[in-house]
């Protein structure tokens, strides 16, 4: 993630992805990756361990069908 092209101060995160490790769609592991259009009814879901989740950025969006619980306060 980036906020007006820099990272952000993240020191709650442990491991981390390199960010300037280029994207790779056979790794799961780079920040960066090519731009995303979501189709309607889908979401875009990343995991808490970047440097290690299987997540939308290979396995592309998940079908708002497959969510079965949303967190929220």
């Amino acid at each position: 993630m980036t906020v007006d092209g820099k990272p952000p101060a993240e020191p709650y995160v442990a491991e981390d992805a390199s960010l300037d490790e280029p994207p790779n769609p056979n790794y799961c592991g780079p920040r960066r990756f090519a731009a995303v259009t979501v189709p309607a009814d889908s979401v875009f879901v990343m995991g808490d361990s970047r440097a290690r989740s299987n997540d939308s950025r290979c396995a592309g969006p998940v079908p708002v069908s497959s969510v079965f619980a949303v967190m929220a306060d």
